[in-house]
């Protein structure tokens, strides 16, 4: 028996992987092994007689947690754990733990013994493949969200672009049928036009959004009166505020007379963001309802101005708040949804006003309680407008084309025709032709004023023709290019190739005489 005893002991001393080490039935330590010494750091000399709970971190031993192992072990028989341990040096470490009681053959309790591992690397091992778990679940529920809503966006795209069609093409049908009246004709007229012009600006915030996407959207900074600029927008969208019979008033610091406020920005973007706010404002406010427009310079450590858009309409959920900037992002996705859009123009609208060094947030008290945008944006200081003021809108310029002649190059048949039609209607002589051989059959012999030609042509594209003007005969003439193309890469092609003037389709007549007026 001493023999057996004396293996034993010699075994357990030896350990070096575990800590084993027992302790009289208060649980203060009896004997230390090699292991305890390498695991816990304590000499055997200064463990010795310690009450065994300075093993355990301070919030282990605040919730009594060395006790119910004792009591645990000795009422059970046994206990086992894992939970944080401490070293002497102050150091945490993961522990799988078992205590067992140590009774005589009485039955009366002894002591206890414990055996520790250290299995911090493992706890870490397996917290690294919980977390990579939980991280693969979240990027799998992201991906499928991402694409349950380009889905969803994709169908609400092919819906607003298919409604206008749907309007352009049965009135120019029943124009062609000859069966209206001339009340009705310019009722047809009116309507086409309008859904062109919804086609339009659905197609620009999508390229806006592409834009933004790929950090190409540029501003062209000057000073700008931002009265001017509200007054310009609330112009565009008064006639929705009437139709509706809106109560609608504009306050500049609390009174209706018009101080001016100026900041640096792009007059055309600011005036979107403006255009912007005010139609979602129609758009969600019931026939009869409110909105108001309130500018008022706020003067802190830097003067700054806060424009504030609030309506009485429909309201927004305290749940999709958070989200209502978002790109591709509507509260009602649905078929039923009871308001047209693609859930673009808030996006745009703080992309833009962030690009102004400002900042816009949504309020709203939930659905039924109307909703205030606010948008915030530094102010210059000690500015005296000049004597032309700030131009928001160009007007139409009064030009005379006569006795111009001006080369278009187009493959589409149509666009062919309207340019026709509008640059003859202002006195030019136009030759129009579809393809880029055609146009330099017609440079062999004369030399026009203009050229206006697209990029994107059947036999050679639009860079070949001006390559042709510039290697074959060193021909100098303004060039506007018209294309359907929106990226930044073609646009900087082509003014490398040698065109003055950039166009994007669709293009009003105002746009093109602008440009030729610059030109």
């Amino acid at each position: 028996m001493q023999a057996s005893e004396a293996r034993f002991r010699s075994l357990i001393e030896n350990v070096k992987d575990y800590a084993i080490f027992m302790l009289d039935p208060e649980g203060r330590v009896a004997s230390w092994n090699i292991g305890s010494e390498i695991v816990l750091g304590y000499q055997e000399s200064e463990i010795l007689g310690q009450y065994f709970d300075r093993f355990f971190p301070p919030d282990s031993i605040a919730q009594g947690i060395p006790e119910q192992e004792l009591r645990t072990a000795a009422t059970e028989g046994r206990s086992h754990q894992e939970r944080w341990h401490l070293r002497k040096d102050g150091t945490r470490f993961w522990a799988s733990e078992v205590m067992t009681a140590l009774r005589d053959e009485t039955g009366q309790l002894r002591g206890f013994s414990k055996v520790m591992r250290d299995v911090t690397e493992r706890k870490r091992t397996e917290e690294e493949r919980a977390q990579l778990l939980v991280n693969e679940q979240a990027a799998r529920a992201e991906a499928e969200a991402a694409n349950r809503a380009k889905d969803e966006f994709l169908a609400i795209v092919s819906h607003e672009l298919r409604t206008p069609l749907t309007a352009i093409a049965g009135w120019v049908g029943m124009l062609q049928s000859g069966m209206l009246d001339e009340e009705r004709s310019e009722i047809a007229l009116e309507t086409i036009e309008r859904n062109a012009n919804l086609q339009a600006q659905l197609i620009e915030d999508l390229l806006d959004i592409s834009r933004i996407i790929r950090g190409e959207l540029r501003l062209e900074c000057a000073i700008v009166n931002l009265v001017d600029m509200i007054t310009a927008a609330v112009e565009i969208v008064q006639p929705r505020i009437d139709a509706k019979q809106l109560q609608f008033e504009v306050l500049i610091n609390s009174q209706p007379t018009l101080p001016e406020m100026f900041v640096w920005g792009d007059a055309e973007r600011l005036q979107q963001v403006m255009w912007n706010l005010l139609s979602n404002a129609v758009k969600f406010t019931p026939e009869g309802g409110r909105i108001a427009v309130r500018l008022e310079q706020i003067d802190e450590s830097e003067p700054f101005a806060q424009i504030r858009v609030i309506d009485t309409g429909i309201g927004i959920r305290a749940d999709f708040l958070p989200y209502v900037f978002d790109r591709f992002r509507q509260a009602d996705s649905t078929s039923t949804r009871s308001f047209s859009g693609l859930g673009l123009g808030l996006a745009i609208v703080r992309y833009l006003v962030e690009q102004h060094n400002g900042t816009v947030h949504a309020e709203s008290l939930g659905e039924g309680q109307g909703a205030t945008f606010n948008i915030r944006l530094p102010l210059i200081q000690n500015y005296e407008q000049s004597a032309s003021g700030s131009e928001l809108i160009r007007e139409q310029q009064t030009i005379d084309l006569t006795e111009r002649l001006i080369l278009v190059v187009d493959d589409d048949s149509d666009v062919r025709s309207w340019l026709s039609a509008m640059l003859q209607s202002y006195g030019a002589e136009v030759i129009a032709v579809d393809l880029v051989a055609a146009a330099i059959d017609i440079l062999e012999h004369t030399t026009p004023d203009l050229l206006i030609s697209d990029i994107a042509l059947p036999d050679q594209d639009g860079y070949a023709l001006m390559r042709y003007l510039k290697a074959r005969h060193n021909i100098q003439m303004p060039a506007i290019a018209l294309t359907a193309y929106a990226t930044k890469e073609t646009e900087d092609a082509a003014i490398s190739a040698g065109f003055t003037r950039y166009l994007v389709k669709p293009v009003t007549a105002n746009e093109l005489l602008n440009a030729i007026a610059a030109l």
